[in-house]
């Protein structure tokens, strides 16, 4: 257990997650693969933005 409380500063924004529906696969995969990999791209550039805005312009990888 954690306890405390978030910050207030920008720097402090939580780290966005990868969609459920990429994590959790109950019996089969999805099999519209293009769809997955547009999502997947689009998750890339999400994340890359937030590490450019986290660490202002040092860290600029993606998932």
């Amino acid at each position: 257990m954690a306890v405390g409380e978030p910050s207030d500063e920008e720097n402090g924004s939580p780290k966005p997650r990868l969609p459920f529906k990429h994590i959790f696969h109950k019996d089969q995969y999805d099999a519209n693969q293009h769809q997955q990999r547009k999502e997947l791209e689009a998750y890339d550039q999400v994340v890359s933005e937030y590490y450019k805005e986290r660490t202002n312009g040092v860290r600029t990888e993606n998932w």
